[in-house]
């Protein structure tokens, strides 16, 4: 028999804490993770891209983008061209006003003193630019359809309901990149 009198020393409380956080930290971080590379379900109905960029499905560029390249940029330049004469602003300069409007709105919210006769004016002059640009967009979309001929039409036409199939397709997971 063993008559060891040496003290077993107590186990520390510090390394077992330590050892705990670890495994708490672990799986938060796989929980975390597992959120992020998770696929988005079939309920969901926006991409990564749209949410990067919200593009309109069916606009002016969604159009020419069968054709050849330099069809296309006579086609884009006539139509944008037509409707500057029209007296319309180019959307391009509507854009950037937009983005101004939505970075003074923010700079009001992020005030100390709440303005909100401001914040209203502000809120009031994104939803007038967001009309001038949708009616501008309607525009150069009659524009571009106008420099078409009927068989490229056709051809937009079709290239736009594929489009629409493979994005139906890509929500439900079901679609498979052309190789």
């Amino acid at each position: 028999m063993s008559t060891d009198t040496t003290p077993v020393p107590p186990i520390n409380k510090w390394i077992i804490a330590l050892l705990i956080s670890i495994a708490v930290n672990g799986l938060l971080a796989g929980l975390l993770l597992s959120k992020q590379v998770k696929p988005a379900g079939p309920g969901s109905d926006w991409s990564r891209s749209q949410h990067a960029v919200q593009i309109r499905p069916n606009g002016p560029r969604h159009l020419v983008r069968n054709l050849p390249p330099e069809r296309r940029k006579q086609v884009m330049m006539t139509a944008m061209k037509n409707l500057e004469s029209q007296g319309n602003e180019h959307p391009r300069k509507l854009f950037k006003r937009l983005r101004q409007a939505k970075h003074k709105t923010m700079r009001l919210l992020r005030a100390e003193e709440l303005d909100t006769k401001a914040i209203e004016q502000s809120l009031a002059e994104i939803r007038t630019l967001n009309q001038k640009l949708a009616v501008s967009g309607d525009a150069l979309m009659i524009e571009v359809l106008a420099q078409l001929t009927s068989a490229e039409r056709k051809a937009a036409e079709a290239a736009l309901r594929q489009r629409k199939v493979q994005r139906r397709q890509r929500q439900d997971g079901q679609y498979q990149e052309p190789q």
